[in-house]
């Protein structure tokens, strides 16, 4: 039971620390705003999948819920240290290093990997609005490759070009995997079928 309630809990106070957190350096770094934006974005699209996985019905689904919550807390976790890191530095509390930065970005890049290999498993059927299971499991696939290939992406970018090129790409390419998955979200709601009504 206490595990259970850990599982609720944790997940949210890590996106509603790395969102103050953000908030904090947006306003001590207001010329950096795209990066604080984007932050913001990878949180809002977190919590929302809190919001889709909230509850289970039996022990496959509450895996399931398990398995997005875990991944939660380990990207926000990884969020909280990038972030946490950069107010200490720009509160004066320690000094910046582009290594400790690049790899924590890097380390973002590889959550952003497994959670992609681990999404066409993890989803639960979208039976509740009456989708078709193929354009389902193809919105699936097709949300694991969108991850694992902007989590190769930012690995690449942030261990191996210049900062400014990583900080830019970062901050093009993690908005636009989003903008792609919920234009193929937006689809498949459109193509659900009509519930079936009682006589």
């Amino acid at each position: 039971m206490a595990t259970k309630v850990v599982s609720i809990y944790v997940p949210s106070m890590f996106l509603g620390l790395s969102a103050a957190l953000t908030l904090g350096n947006w306003y001590l770094r207001p010329e950096r705003a795209v990066i604080w934006g984007t932050a913001l974005l990878m949180i809002a699209g977190m919590t929302g999948a809190l919001f889709v996985f909230r509850s289970a019905t039996d022990d496959a689904s509450w895996r399931r819920v398990r398995d997005v919550r875990s991944g939660v807390v380990c990207g926000a976790g990884i969020l909280l240290i990038a972030l946490g890191g950069k107010l200490l530095v720009r509160l004066g509390a320690i000094s910046e290093t582009d290594v400790t930065w690049r790899i924590t970005m890097a380390l973002l890049g590889v959550f952003l990997i497994f959670t992609g290999n681990g999404i066409p498993k993890a989803l639960t059927p979208l039976s509740t609005i009456q989708c078709d299971a193929a354009r389902v499991q193809a919105l699936q696939r097709f949300g694991g490759w969108v991850w694992v290939l902007t989590g190769f992406i930012l690995v690449f970018a942030w261990l191996a070009l210049p900062l400014p090129v990583a900080q830019l790409m970062t901050s093009f390419l993690l908005p636009g995997a989003m903008l792609l998955l919920a234009i193929q979200w937006a689809k498949l709601l459109r193509s659900r079928r009509p519930a079936p009504t009682g006589e």
